[in-house]
C-alpha cells in the first residue's frame, strides 16, 4: 500500500512537471545546457561540489540567467540585488516553494520555518519582540558559561603546551547545540559534556540523513495533505534511511514536548531558573509568557510554541558550527590577524575592568565585528534561496541586460509557478558592489566609507549581507547568531591560539557548507591548537 501511494505520488509528480514545463512561455534569458534530461542543471548546482558551478555560472551569464530545473522546467538563478530585493520584500508573490513547505512541516511541524501567509505573519508578531536586542542581550552570560565549558574541555585534550590536532568541528557542533538548547529551550542538553542523549544524536544526523534521502522529498507535496498520514505512509516504507529520518523527527518531536511541558510549568509557577537552563530569558519562555499575555485571537497554539524548538535547532546548530569553523580556519592560516584580534580582545577587557566582555563591549571591538562580518560575507553557511512565483510578475534589474536576441530589457518577466533560485553566495561577492577584490578575505573593508552607498542597495537586515535574507521572511535570530559567534570567538581566541595542520580541508554543499578531510567521507576540521596563558598578551607564539 506504502510503495502504492508512493508510485502514485512519483506519477502525479512527472505530470505535473512536465505539464508545467510545457504550460510556461519560454524565458528570454541566456543560460547554461541541461547536464541532464532529469535533473537539469539541479545535479550541478545542488551537488556537494556545486559551489564551482554557482561561480561559474555567474562569471559566464551573468547576475541572471536561466536553468534547467526537473524533467526540463525552467528556472530563474539570480544575484541581481533589485531582483531578489523585490522577491524577499514581497513574500505572497513569491513564497517557499511546496517541497521546502512541505519538508519543513514534516520535520519541524507549524513552526515559524515552514509558515507562509496569515500564519506566518502572526507567528513573527508573537516572536520579533522576543528577538529584540534587550532580550538577546540577557542571553550573553548563559552564551559565556557555555564558551567557558568548550574552553575548559578543549583545554583538557590538548598535551601540555604543545600544539595537539584537534578536529574543531565536533566540539563546536557540540558548543552550538548548548548555545542553541540553553539560549532556545532554556534546556541544557549537555552536548558539550559528551553526553550522548537521543536527542543530540538525533539533531546531529538530522541534516546529513535529510541530505540523504533527498529525491522523496520531492514527492511528498503529491502525497495525501494529512500530516500524520504522510507520516505513517513513509514509516511502511521499506527504505533504512527513511526510516532512521522518521526517528529523528519522532525524537525531536517527542523532547520537544517534554521540554516545553517543563517550560510552560516553570513559567505559569515562576519559578527561579539557574543561568545555566536560561534563567528564565530563554526564548522559549519568554514565548510561553507573552502567550499566556495574549488575548485568544492572537495566541499561538501550544503545537506552534513547541515547533519554535525544532525550529532552532534546525536553523541554527549547523549554521552556527559552520560559521565559527571558517573562522578558525582562517584564522589559522593568518597568525598575525589572529594576534591583533586576541590583543584587541584582553585589551578591551582590561580597558573595562571587565572579568568577561559584556554585550556592549562585544559589538563595540571593531575588529571582531569587522572579521565577523567579513567570514559571513565570503563565507555564508547558506549559500541560497529559492522561491516560487505565484501570479505573472516582472523583476526588476539593476542595470540593463542584452539578452540572446539582442534586445535590451530592464527587467525579466516572470510566470506563475517559476521558481527562482537567488544566490547568497553571489551577491557577497558581487565586484560591482565590493570591489576587485571581492573574493579575497580582507576585514578592513568593514572600516572604509567609501563602497557604503554601493552596498546600501543590497538586500538585507545585517551589515549590508544577504547572509540572514530580508524582507519580513528574514532570518528572525540574528542578533542570537551573532551573539554566539562574538562570545564562542572572545572565549577562546583569549586561551588558545589556532594553526592549520596541512591537511587539505573541502567545503562542501548540502543544506549548509561543511568541511571535511580531502578523502575522509565524515564532516571534520582538525585544527593545531595550543594554549596560551589568558590575558597575557607576551604568551603568544606564531607558527
Amino acid at each position: 500500500m506504502a510503495l502504492a501511494f508512493l508510485l502514485l505520488g512519483l506519477g502525479l509528480f512527472i505530470i505535473y512537471k512536465v505539464i508545467k514545463c510545457y504550460a510556461l512561455p519560454p524565458l528570454i534569458l541566456a543560460g547554461p545546457p541541461s547536464a541532464s534530461m532529469i535533473t537539469g542543471n539541479l545535479g550541478q548546482i545542488f551537488s556537494a561540489g556545486g559551489m564551482k558551478y554557482h561561480g561559474r555560472f555567474l562569471e559566464e551569464y551573468g547576475r541572471i540567467f536561466q536553468i534547467h530545473g526537473l524533467l526540463g522546467d525552467v528556472q530563474i538563478f539570480t544575484s541581481d540585488c533589485a531582483a531578489i530585493s523585490a522577491i524577499l520584500n514581497n513574500a505572497e508573490t513569491f513564497t517557499h516553494t511546496e517541497e521546502y513547505e512541505n519538508i519543513a512541516h514534516l520535520i519541524l511541524g507549524p513552526g515559524l520555518i515552514g509558515a507562509k501567509g496569515p500564519q506566518h505573519k502572526r507567528l513573527r508578531k508573537m516572536l520579533n519582540p522576543i528577538f529584540s536586542t534587550s532580550n538577546i542581550r540577557e542571553l550573553t552570560g548563559s552564551f559565556r558559561g557555555i564558551a567557558n565549558k568548550l574552553r575548559d574541555r578543549l583545554a583538557g585534550q590538548l598535551e601540555n603546551d604543545s600544539p595537539t590536532k584537534i578536529n574543531v568541528l565536533d566540539w563546536l557542533s557540540r558548543a552550538a547545540l548548548d548555545l542553541i538548547g540553553v539560549g532556545g529551550a532554556g534546556y541544557d542538553f549537555h552536548a558539550i559534556d559528551e553526553e550522548e542523549s537521543n536527542y543530540t544524536k538525533a539533531a546531529k544526523d538530522l541534516l546529513p540523513t535529510l541530505t540523504s534521502i533527498s529525491a522523496i522529498t520531492l514527492l511528498i507535496p503529491y502525497l495525501p495533505p494529512s500530516l500524520s498520514f504522510r507520516r505513517r505512509l513513509l514509516h511502511w516504507l521499506p527504505w533504512p534511511a527513511l526510516r532512521k529520518f522518521l526517528d529523528i523527527i519522532d525524537t525531536m518531536d517527542m523532547t520537544a514536548w517534554e521540554v516545553y511541558e517543563v517550560k510552560r510549568r516553570q513559567v505559569l509557577g515562576k519559578e527561579v531558573v539557574d543561568q545555566k537552563e536560561g534563567g528564565g530569558k530563554d526564548v522559549m519562555s519568554l514565548a510561553i509568557a507573552a502567550n499566556e499575555r495574549a488575548s485568544p485571537d492572537t495566541a499561538l497554539a501550544h503545537e506552534e510554541l513547541v515547533a519554535q524548538m525544532s525550529d532552532l535547532i534546525f536553523a541554527g546548530q549547523d549554521t552556527t558550527s559552520g560559521a565559527l569553523c571558517r573562522t578558525l580556519q582562517v584564522l589559522s592560516t593568518r597568525p598575525e590577524l589572529q594576534r591583533r584580534l586576541r590583543t584587541e580582545i584582553i585589551e578591551a577587557k582590561q580597558a573595562k575592568g571587565l572579568a568577561d566582555l559584556d554585550y556592549e563591549t562585544l559589538n563595540s571591538v571593531p575588529l571582531l565585528s569587522a572579521v565577523c562580518q567579513e567570514v559571513l560575507r565570503l563565507y555564508p553557511p547558506v549559500t541560497w534561496f529559492d522561491r516560487t512565483a505565484q501570479a505573472d510578475t516582472f523583476l526588476p534589474l539593476t542595470s540593463s541586460l542584452a539578452t540572446p536576441s539582442g534586445k535590451h530589457i530592464t527587467s525579466v518577466p516572470i510566470s506563475k509557478g517559476t521558481t527562482v533560485i537567488m544566490s547568497v553566495f553571489g551577491v557577497n561577492r558581487d565586484k560591482s558592489i565590493w570591489g576587485e577584490d571581492a573574493d579575497e578575505f580582507r576585514p578592513e573593508r568593514w572600516v572604509e566609507k567609501e563602497r557604503d552607498e554601493k552596498r546600501a542597495r543590497v538586500p538585507s537586515v545585517w551589515s549590508s549581507l544577504l547572509t540572514f535574507g530580508a524582507g519580513p521572511m528574514a532570518c528572525i535570530g540574528v542578533r542570537y547568531a551573532i551573539l554566539e559567534l562574538k562570545v564562542v570567538l572572545s572565549t577562546l581566541l583569549e586561551s588558545f591560539e589556532f594553526a592549520a595542520t596541512g591537511d587539505k580541508i573541502e567545503w562542501t554543499l548540502s543544506f549548509t557548507m561543511s568541511p571535511h578531510v580531502k578523502g575522509q567521507d565524515t564532516p571534520g576540521l582538525p585544527l593545531l591548537v595550543r594554549r596560551i596563558e589568558t590575558g597575557k598578551l607576551e604568551d603568544q607564539v606564531i607558527y
